[in-house]
């Protein structure tokens, strides 16, 4: 057991070779980085990688390459800027081009409503 020493830094991989590893907690430190995939052998729960700064990977939430994360935030905030200023722009645009029939003298544009009893 490894917990409450304030270890620091990523889980070495190498930690899986230990064969004759049965029970393992490193809970209450400072790591950070993947965990090492151990064998089912191992009994190994959340709780042996609870309250560490970032660790990630099976028994854990899974880790998250944080280029794929900007990537895809980047490609949300497009798809949503898209959603609200596409129909805001598209708007201004038709109020633009009605505006500049009515400056014309073209009564086309007009509403069905004046041209009652024409």
């Amino acid at each position: 057991m490894l917990h409450h020493n304030q270890f620091s830094g990523q889980l070495p991989p190498q930690l899986v070779f230990l064969e004759r590893l049965r029970w393992f907690s490193v809970a209450d430190n400072l790591l950070t980085g993947p965990v090492p995939d151990f064998k089912e052998s191992v009994n190994i729960g959340p709780e042996s990688f609870a309250n560490n700064l970032d660790l990630c990977g099976p028994p854990l939430d899974a880790c998250v390459d944080l280029e794929e994360e900007k990537i895809r935030l980047g490609k949300m905030g497009a798809a949503i800027g898209a959603a609200l200023f596409g129909p805001v722009g598209a708007f201004l645009g038709w109020l633009l081009f009605n505006g500049r029939k009515g400056k014309q003298g073209d009564t086309r544009h007009r509403n069905w409503i004046y041209h009652i009893g024409d």
